[in-house]
């Protein structure tokens, strides 16, 4: 810790910092084949975050907030593979809060056949119909392969964990080699039990895919993902409703950081600090001024919070940023405004997938 650092980055040092981890794959890599497809996911870096896999150059990402997704079967080889990612946070006043520097949310590799299901694509879409709900399900089916798929059924499964399981299939789908095809399945779910900050009730949401290609087949199941059926709207004179109901949102402001304990997202720790806003009486949080970790909004939706999520703290126009203790003037004036006019839509339409 320094006076000579910035207040934004809690008197730490930023700079430039290398990464590289090495990880086996069994298959060669199979661009524009049939063989199995592979991305990387970060979930959040800062920041300007540049990506190689075995030498081959994929991308920056200047927002620190914003995860991001590349595909890398035409980088992979079989056997020992390295991952590089060269991480520059040398402009340390970028801030008005603490930001912390480098990776500080998860990386992940995920496989797939070449025919899937987008999870980026997936909408579920609520509407109450007497005691029960109308659960509208759809996505795209994509084929990144060289071949045709034929006869591809998509089949949506949503578990209630009480021994309920309600599913739906859709007709037969032609899936031409590097297309995708939309589908939309729905299923009545009776006496469902709906989410709202009181009675937070989740639902288990997997989908599907089984399709011939060639002389063989190809099967895609999602990881499950928890879905609220609930239905919402405003209105401008009598404020927020919940399936129904008015609803008072009583909130706060958080900025992402986990206090002393840094950056990092620590399960225990928002368990902790959401339970005691809880039992305080609050339903609602807003986040301040960024994107947050996935698991903070997994965490709002097991627990009943409402959630005003937020992309960016500045536009076009800068705000003043201290380097020498806070409110200690003259401020600085680095930070996302720079980068705003070249990244702003890509990072919103990332943040609302």
């Amino acid at each position: 810790f320094s006076e000579e650092y910035s207040s934004g980055t809690g008197y730490l040092p930023g700079g430039i910092g290398w990464y590289r981890a090495e990880f086996g794959v069994s298959v060669q890599g199979d661009a524009g084949g049939d063989g199995q497809r592979a991305s990387i996911t970060f979930d959040g870096v800062y920041k300007n975050c540049q990506v190689w896999v075995n030498g081959s150059y994929l991308g920056k990402r200047p927002s620190g907030y914003i995860g991001f997704k590349y595909d890398i079967t035409h980088c992979l080889k079989k056997g020992r593979n390295i991952l590089a990612a060269k991480v520059a946070h040398e402009d340390i006043a970028d801030s008005r809060w603490f930001t912390g520097s480098g990776i500080y949310r998860k990386v992940f590799i995920d496989f797939h056949d070449p025919v899937f299901i987008d999870p980026e694509s997936v909408v579920v879409e609520t509407e109450l119909a007497g005691g029960g709900a109308e659960v509208a399900i759809s996505g795209l089916a994509v084929n990144q392969g060289a071949h045709t798929a034929e006869d591809a059924v998509v089949r949506v499964i949503l578990d209630g964990r009480k021994g309920e399981l309600f599913i739906a299939e859709s007709q037969p789908l032609t899936v031409a080699a590097g297309t995708s095809v939309s589908f939309k399945l729905k299923l009545l779910v009776p006496e469902s039990r709906l989410w709202s900050a009181d009675s937070p009730n989740l639902y288990r949401l997997t989908v599907e895919l089984r399709s011939r290609v060639g002389s063989g087949s190809t099967s895609f199941a999602s990881k499950p993902i928890h879905v609220g059926l609930r239905s919402i709207f405003f209105d401008p004179d009598k404020g927020f409703f919940i399936n129904g109901r008015g609803e008072k949102l009583k909130g706060v402001c958080f900025h992402h950081d986990s206090g002393a304990l840094g950056a990092a997202f620590w399960p225990d720790v928002w368990r902790r600090r959401l339970s005691k806003l809880k039992a305080l009486g609050c339903n609602a949080v807003r986040c301040s001024h960024n994107p947050q970790a996935p698991e903070l909004y997994d965490l709002c939706d097991a627990m009943g919070f409402y959630v005003m999520d937020e992309a960016f703290d500045e536009w076009e126009g800068c705000k003043n940023k201290w380097h020498r203790g806070h409110n200690v003037y003259p401020p600085v004036h680095q930070g996302y405004y720079e980068d705003f006019p070249q990244w702003h839509e890509r990072d919103l339409a990332d943040l609302v997938v």
